[in-house]
C-alpha cells in the first residue's frame, strides 16, 4: 500500500493502526515508550536489600515487569479509556507475583492471567507493585519519589530537581528521630525553607500511598511500627485518606490524564522533547479523543494521523 501511495489515505491509515495494534509485535510500544512511561525499564537491574526483601528473585522481577505490560496492552487492546490505567478492576497475575497481593493461595502455575480484584485500593497503576518498587529505595518505601512520580508521569506536572546538599533521611539526628514513623521524619524536611516548597507538593501524595511496601504489599505499620496515616492532598485542596480515595480523585481528572499521556506519547513519536508550539496541536487532537471517551486507541491514532508526525513521516 505504502508503494502505490495508499497508506497515506486517511481511511486507510487509520485502519492499519488498528489492525497493527492487535498484532503480538505490539508489545514493542510498551517495551519502547509504556516502559518508558512508567519508569519500570530498569526493573531487572534496580538493587534491592536482598535480606529485607529476598521475594525479589528475577522470577519476580520479571513477573512484576510483565504484569504492567500485560496490563498496559489491555488497555491499548480493548481500546478502554486512559481511566482505567488509574482505576481499574483487574491486573495480570502468576503464582509468583499473587502473594504481594495476598492471592498467594488462589493462584498457582508459573503463567500470566487475567485475575479480578475486590480490594478497591488496588486494581491500576497506583497499586502496582512494579511502580511501587522503582519507586521506592532498595531498602524502604519513598514518599518523595512515588509523590514526583504521581505529579510528573500520571498527572503531567513539572517537578524541580532537588537541590543540592539536602540530606538523606538515614543522615537525620538518629536519636532526635528514634521514634518518629516515615512520615513524621519526612515531614522534618518541611521545616528547611529550601525543600518545603516541592516537599509541600509530593509528601501529601506519596504518603497516599505509604499502605505499600518498597516491594508492593500491602501494610498496616511501616518499618518503624508506627500505624500508617495515609492522608493526604492534592494541589487545588482535594484531600484523601487512603490510596482508594487517591485514586478515585486522579481518576476523576479525565481530560489531564489524557492530555498528559497524548504529551508523552507524542514526543516518543516525534523522537524529541515536547515543546510549546505543539500544545495547538495537542488542543485539537483533545478534541477528538474526548468525544471518543478518552479511548486509547482514539489516541494512538489520533497522534499518528496528526500534522507533525504524518510531516515527520514524509520528510523521513
Amino acid at each position: 500500500m505504502a508503494d502505490r501511495g495508499k497508506l497515506h489515505e486517511p481511511a486507510i491509515l487509520r485502519a492499519q493502526v488498528r489492525r497493527l495494534l492487535l498484532d503480538p509485535r505490539s508489545r514493542a510500544l510498551f517495551d519502547g515508550f509504556g516502559a518508558q512511561w512508567l519508569g519500570v525499564g530498569n526493573m531487572q537491574s534496580k538493587s534491592f536489600d536482598t535480606a529485607k526483601f529476598p521475594q525479589m528473585t528475577r522470577a519476580m522481577r520479571l513477573a512484576m515487569y510483565d504484569e504492567a505490560r500485560l496490563f498496559f496492552q489491555s488497555i491499548v487492546r480493548e481500546n478502554l479509556s486512559v481511566v482505567r490505567f488509574v482505576q481499574s478492576d483487574y491486573t495480570f497475575l502468576n503464582e509468583t507475583l499473587a502473594p504481594l497481593y495476598g492471592l498467594g493461595n488462589k493462584i498457582t502455575g508459573p503463567e500470566m492471567r487475567k485475575v479480578k480484584l475486590t480490594d478497591a485500593n488496588r486494581g491500576g497503576i497506583l497499586g502496582m507493585p512494579c511502580i511501587l518498587a522503582t519507586t521506592s529505595f532498595p531498602n524502604r518505601t519513598s514518599p518523595v519519589k512515588r509523590g514526583a512520580w504521581v505529579l510528573e508521569q500520571v498527572l503531567g506536572e513539572h517537578v524541580p530537581p532537588p537541590p543540592p546538599d539536602v540530606p538523606a533521611l538515614e543522615k537525620q539526628d538518629q536519636k532526635q528521630v528514634l521514634n518518629l514513623t516515615l512520615r513524621q521524619r519526612t515531614e522534618l524536611h518541611r521545616l528547611n525553607s529550601v525543600c518545603a516548597n516541592c516537599h509541600k507538593l509530593l509528601d501529601p501524595i506519596g504518603f497516599g500511598l505509604e499502605n505499600f511496601d518498597a516491594i508492593g504489599r500491602w501494610r498496616n505499620r511501616d518499618d518503624t511500627g508506627g500505624l500508617i496515616d495515609a492522608a493526604g492532598e492534592l494541589p487545588g485542596g482535594l484531600v484523601f485518606t487512603s490510596p482508594r480515595e487517591l485514586k478515585n480523585i486522579i481518576a476523576s481528572r479525565k481530560a489531564e490524564l489524557a492530555r498528559n499521556l497524548n504529551e508523552k506519547l507524542l514526543a516518543y513519536a516525534l523522537c524529541r522533547q515536547f515543546e510549546g508550539y505543539d500544545e495547538i496541536v495537542v488542543d485539537q487532537l483533545m478534541d477528538t479523543i474526548a468525544k471518543e471517551g478518552y479511548r486509547m486507541q482514539t489516541l494512538i491514532t489520533e497522534i499518528i494521523t496528526s500534522y507533525p508526525f504524518t510531516q515527520r513521516r514524509i520528510q523521513k
